[in-house]
Protein backbone atom coordinates (compact mmCIF):
# COMPACT_ATOMS: atom_id res chain seq x y z
CA UNK A 1 0.00 0.00 0.00
CA UNK A 2 1.29 3.48 -0.87
CA UNK A 3 0.26 6.69 0.89
CA UNK A 4 0.17 9.84 -1.29
CA UNK A 5 0.19 13.41 -0.04
CA UNK A 6 0.67 16.88 -1.52
CA UNK A 7 1.82 19.80 0.61
CA UNK A 8 1.40 23.36 -0.73
CA UNK A 9 4.28 25.65 0.27
CA UNK A 10 4.59 29.38 -0.34
CA UNK A 11 7.50 30.41 -2.56
CA UNK A 12 9.44 33.53 -1.54
CA UNK A 13 11.34 35.84 -3.88
CA UNK A 14 13.38 37.36 -1.03
CA UNK A 15 13.60 37.09 2.77
CA UNK A 16 10.78 38.62 4.82
CA UNK A 17 10.81 40.92 7.81
CA UNK A 18 11.59 38.16 10.31
CA UNK A 19 14.95 37.67 8.60
CA UNK A 20 15.76 41.23 7.53
CA UNK A 21 14.42 43.00 10.64
CA UNK A 22 12.57 45.60 8.55
CA UNK A 23 9.14 45.66 6.98
CA UNK A 24 10.20 48.12 4.28
CA UNK A 25 10.25 46.56 0.82
CA UNK A 26 9.72 42.98 2.02
CA UNK A 27 6.51 42.16 0.12
CA UNK A 28 6.55 38.87 -1.78
CA UNK A 29 3.54 39.56 -3.96
CA UNK A 30 2.98 36.99 -6.66
CA UNK A 31 5.90 34.78 -5.66
CA UNK A 32 3.70 31.70 -6.03
CA UNK A 33 3.56 28.19 -4.66
CA UNK A 34 5.55 24.97 -4.75
CA UNK A 35 3.83 21.61 -4.33
CA UNK A 36 5.70 18.84 -2.52
CA UNK A 37 4.36 15.48 -3.76
CA UNK A 38 5.12 12.57 -1.41
CA UNK A 39 4.60 8.82 -1.79
CA UNK A 40 5.38 6.54 1.18
CA UNK A 41 5.44 2.75 0.98
CA UNK A 42 3.50 1.42 3.98
CA UNK A 43 5.56 -1.77 4.31
CA UNK A 44 9.11 -0.41 4.02
CA UNK A 45 8.47 3.25 4.99
CA UNK A 46 10.55 4.32 1.98
CA UNK A 47 9.53 7.70 0.62
CA UNK A 48 9.68 9.16 -2.89
CA UNK A 49 9.39 12.96 -3.06
CA UNK A 50 9.29 15.57 -5.84
CA UNK A 51 8.72 19.34 -5.71
CA UNK A 52 6.47 20.26 -8.64
CA UNK A 53 4.82 23.40 -9.95
CA UNK A 54 1.17 22.41 -9.44
CA UNK A 55 -1.19 19.73 -8.15
CA UNK A 56 -3.22 19.19 -11.29
CA UNK A 57 -4.35 15.78 -12.51
CA UNK A 58 -1.66 15.27 -15.17
CA UNK A 59 1.14 16.41 -12.87
CA UNK A 60 -0.03 14.16 -10.04
CA UNK A 61 -0.57 11.18 -12.36
CA UNK A 62 2.96 11.59 -13.75
CA UNK A 63 4.32 11.78 -10.22
CA UNK A 64 2.48 8.59 -9.23
CA UNK A 65 3.83 6.70 -12.25
CA UNK A 66 7.42 7.82 -11.50
CA UNK A 67 6.97 6.90 -7.83
CA UNK A 68 5.66 3.42 -8.68
CA UNK A 69 8.61 2.83 -11.03
CA UNK A 70 11.01 4.02 -8.32
CA UNK A 71 9.48 1.67 -5.71
CA UNK A 72 9.53 -1.21 -8.24
CA UNK A 73 13.23 -0.61 -8.96
CA UNK A 74 14.03 -0.64 -5.23
CA UNK A 75 12.09 -3.88 -4.72
CA UNK A 76 13.77 -5.65 -7.64
CA UNK A 77 17.25 -4.47 -6.51
CA UNK A 78 16.71 -5.80 -2.98
CA UNK A 79 15.38 -9.15 -4.25
CA UNK A 80 18.54 -9.79 -6.21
Amino acid sequence: MIHLDIKKLGRFEHPGHRVTGTRVGCRNRGAGWDFVHVAVDDATRLAYVEVLGDERRNTTTGFLLRALRWFRDRASASNG
